[in-house]
């Protein structure tokens, strides 16, 4: 996702020192509680639930901030074991990778200036009752900064996948016996996919109220809400999967051709009788076709998709962790309430 070109990565996707990243935290975890106190309802603003919606944002941009390096290492990683499969010189391979990764801040702006009218529209639709306040102005600025950063996030890593796929297009060596080169691709799908189950928790827990449990609409939600990291995790693979697919289609029908080849031969040897007369000849002849079957059972078991059965089950409990969390929270609510 990094890339030294666009604004994200000079601004949100940097190294930062624990020091910095505790005190951002601390600056962002008292606001809501500094404008509560500043409208002299900060009794009001712990017991009556406000608090929970008050801190979302902050958590969010924390998290943000804090998983941008982490997208940024994996995506790296994709991108060096996918440079040893790419048929192209250094020369063309780092101006490729110039020309594809160049985001435009004009698209990053828009990503933000979009998220900016999303937040505003939502707190909106609050109905927030009353005149001014410290509070609904800190909930106006700081939703519309989550959503802000949010969309500026989603924006770039959708575009920062156009460099993986034009180096799909480019002329690749394939092993389908060794797709070393591809797993870390599926890592990176993992990886984005785990990064929106986090995120869908950390909303789970701060703004999920038990009441919402009885709701058909919640579980309607959460299972539309549960198949976006699944489909996360396919789709950002698609492009390899596409590829060696491909590969698997050619090599099938090569060595499919070699045995039709073979057996033709074979048989027409059998029908003139010539059997008995070359039996060395059609004996070599047997033990190809045989060494042709198993290689093509071979291929045949390839796999297409640079992912393990470890990484299908990780994703797999994954999706069920806001449902946890906020089960969690509901039973530990009932036990405090005792």
């Amino acid at each position: 996702m990094n890339t030294s070109s666009s604004l994200f990565a000079r601004i949100i996707d940097r190294p930062r020192s624990k020091g910095t990243m505790t005190g951002i935290a601390v600056v962002l975890l008292l606001l809501p509680t500094g404008a509560a106190a500043l409208d002299g309802a900060l009794p009001e603003f712990f017991t009556e639930g406000a608090w929970r919606v008050s801190y979302l944002p902050p958590v969010l941009i924390l998290y943000v901030l804090l998983i941008a390096q982490l997208l940024s290492r994996s995506n790296q990683a994709a991108l060096q074991a996918l440079r040893a499969a790419v048929l192209l010189d250094d020369e063309a391979y780092d101006k490729l990778v110039r020309q594809a990764s160049q985001i435009k801040p004009a698209q990053e702006l828009a990503a933000i200036a979009f998220g900016i009218v999303l937040g505003l529209l939502s707190v909106r639709s609050w109905n927030i009752e009353g005149g001014f306040s410290w509070l609904t102005l800190y909930l106006y600025v700081s939703v519309s900064a989550t959503y802000a950063l949010l969309a500026w996030t989603v924006v770039v890593m959708l575009l920062s996948t156009r460099l993986t796929s034009a180096l799909h297009r480019q002329p690749l060596r394939i092993d389908l016996f060794d797709t070393s080169p591809f797993e870390p691709i599926g890592r990176q799908s993992l990886v984005s996919a785990l990064v929106f189950i986090g995120g869908l928790s950390l909303s789970a827990v701060i703004t999920f109220q038990p009441e919402n449990l009885r709701l058909l609409t919640f579980w309607v939600v959460y299972g539309l809400l549960a198949l976006i990291p699944v489909l996360i995790f396919f789709v950002s693979m698609r492009p390899t999967h596409n590829v060696l697919a491909a590969e698997k289609r050619r090599e099938l029908e090569r060595v499919q051709r070699l045995l039709l080849n073979a057996s033709r031969e074979l048989v027409a040897r059998m029908e003139e009788g010539e059997i008995a007369n070359r039996l060395s000849e059609t004996s070599a002849l047997s033990a190809e076709l045989s060494a042709l079957a198993v290689y093509e059972a071979h291929v045949q078991g390839a796999r297409t998709w640079p992912y393990n059965i470890a990484q299908l089950r990780t994703l797999f409990f994954s999706v069920l962790i806001p449902i946890v969390t906020v089960l969690a929270r509901v039973f530990g609510e009932l036990f405090v309430n005792k």
